[in-house]
Formats: C-alpha cells, structure tokens, sequence
C-alpha cells in the first residue's frame, strides 16, 4: 500500500480486520497454535485482498476512471504509445480528459512520461513494472517471498 498516503495508513486496520473476520469464519475448520489462538492463512488474506482491493483502491484516491483506463489502455496499448493512441484506445471524449488520466497514472506510479508533449511532437508514455493492484494491496507472492 502506498505508506506516503495518509488514506492507505488508515485502511490498512480495514485489511486487518477483514483477514480477521475470514479467519474467524474458518475456526472450525483449523487448529489453533500453541496459545489458543487461531491463525490467519495465506488463503484468508487472498479472500481478504479479492474482496477489498477495488473499494480500497477508491478510499486511497485512484480515482475509478484511473482504474478503469489502466486496465483498457494496458490490454490495448501493452507496450510504449502516444498521447493519441492512448485517446483513441481509451475511449475518451476528449484530449484534456485523456491527459489528465495519463498523468493521474503517472502520479500512481504505473505509467511513466518517456518523452514530453511539445507542439508538434507527441507525448510519449511506457507501462511501469509495478501493477495498479500491487499498489492498493500486495498480492501474497509480493508479500510472501519464499527462499
């Protein structure tokens, strides 16, 4: 989660309660460790995620129309692209509603301005390496890395 976003300090007790309330619905079906006390899984904090990674996407401020133009202009336009392509393939009313979702990504972290806008000459945009949802929450391969 993005710690440099005073709402993502304050979800996380929302993912903490959910991964608690999954285990608790499990009680019955596992042990407790030594002091009674029942553990959460890797599977309980999977459902937990599932359930809370499009609401807590919107609580940490990525915007829905960011959300739904990552994952359109990602299956469309997977590699480097221009602000024209992006438009045409986003479905955007307009040029200023385009530019304004390209730098809103870029904000987030999973597009990056490779060549800067000038009169003439396009703007020119290339995926990051880091996922939206591995921004909201960390999938448990990025959470738990196994040696």
């Amino acid at each position: 989660m993005p710690a440099g976003r005073i709402e993502a300090r304050r979800a996380i007790t929302q993912v903490l309660a959910t991964i608690e309330a999954v285990a608790l619905l499990h009680q019955h079906r596992r042990g407790c460790d030594g002091d009674g006390c029942l553990v959460a899984t890797k599977s309980d904090y999977e459902t937990a995620r599932r359930l809370l990674l499009k609401p807590l996407a919107t609580s940490i401020g990525f915007s829905d129309r960011a959300q739904k133009s990552y994952d359109l202009l990602k299956k469309k336009l997977p590699h480097e692209f221009n602000s024209v392509e992006a438009e045409k393939a986003g479905g955007f009313n307009n040029k200023m509603t385009c530019n304004r979702t390209l730098k809103e990504l870029e904000a987030m972290n999973v597009l990056k301005c490779v060549t800067k806008g000038k009169s003439h000459i396009l703007a020119r945009w290339r995926w990051t390496e880091i996922p939206l949802d591995e921004l909201v929450l960390p999938s448990v391969e990025g959470l738990f890395v196994t040696s």
